[in-house]
């Protein structure tokens, strides 16, 4: 099999991105924000630096790009309100060999409705509580991506810091015989914190993933 890359299920990409396959959480109204368990107020900031993994000696070495967020405003999109999360990526020269998105601006909208963080397309792209298998995406291969919240949370360290994190895998299964193909992405968030870590790999490998996204200087209130 060769080897398929995971690229269409990042956090900075694909969540935000419209697929008619994608599980939709039918909400019309908003909904409270009690925990804030996403960060998501106006003025909130953070920074990630992108590593790419170095099979000779099994270390992740920084690549130079910077993805600087912030929520920008409070926007309303069919009746309820969204945050946008202004994305500007600095330091990629050579966008069609990092896997990462080109320099530049970028804006996604997301909502907290009871744990689930909504993209403006009416799409999951996280959860705090709903640890049931969900279908994320189709394949053109016959095969389909899923998500699943782990039920144990995961330290993650980071130049940040230290974080305990929820754990959603992504995985990628063949359709006819329902085998989950060896690699598989992970997408960790932290109570009031919001975004800490997210993989990219290769499905047909269980090799440690060829990118990471991790944080690196954040400001929350």
């Amino acid at each position: 099999m060769k080897r398929l890359l995971f690229t269409l299920l990042t956090f900075g990409v694909t969540l935000s991105s419209c697929n008619t396959n994608d599980e939709i959480i039918e909400v019309t109204t908003e909904d409270p924000i009690e925990d804030n368990f996403y960060a998501l107020t106006v003025g909130n900031t953070w920074e990630y630096k992108y590593y790419k993994y170095r099979s000779f000696n099994d270390t992740y070495d920084y690549m130079g790009i910077i993805d600087s967020v912030k929520i920008v405003a409070r926007t309303e999109i069919n009746g309820n309100t969204y945050f946008n999360f202004r994305s500007r990526i600095s330091g990629n020269d050579n966008p069609g060999t990092t896997l990462v998105q080109p320099n530049g601006e970028y804006h996604r909208f997301f909502r907290d409705s009871l744990g689930y963080l909504i993209t403006d397309a009416g799409k999951i792209a996280y959860t705090t509580n709903d640890y049931r298998e969900r279908i994320v995406n189709t394949s053109l291969r016959d095969m389909t991506f899923y998500a699943r919240l782990n039920e144990n949370s995961v330290t993650i360290s980071t130049e940040a810091g230290n974080f305990e994190c929820l754990d959603m895998e992504i995985y990628l299964k063949v359709n006819a015989t329902g085998e989950i193909l060896p690699g598989i992405n992970n997408l960790n968030f932290s109570n009031g914190i919001g975004l800490i870590y997210e993989s990219e790999s290769f499905v047909s490998s269980s090799s440690p993933p060829i990118k990471i996204k991790k944080l690196d200087s954040y400001i929350v209130e």
